[in-house]
């Protein structure tokens, strides 16, 4: 999945597949994630936040599923 870097302290790139609906996270720990079932405007609204982080932390981390998808 492509991603964009983005301006944050704890989010380095995201990208979005908008078929699948899967959200990919690139934190700036290097660690990788998939989010499943992520709606088109949730993630539009956290491309354009203010505060990409505190909006992936209140309204991605504990609602969608996810699985780290790096080489551990």
């Amino acid at each position: 999945m492509d991603r964009e870097k983005v301006s944050s302290t704890n989010i380095e790139e995201m990208g979005y597949n908008p078929s699948s609906r899967t959200l990919e996270v690139k934190f700036c720990s290097g660690r990788v994630y998939q989010y499943y079932d992520v709606e088109p405007e949730v993630y539009d609204i956290m491309r354009n936040s203010a505060s990409i982080g505190k909006y992936f932390g209140m309204k991605i981390k504990s609602n969608y599923k996810w699985k780290r998808v790096d080489n551990e």
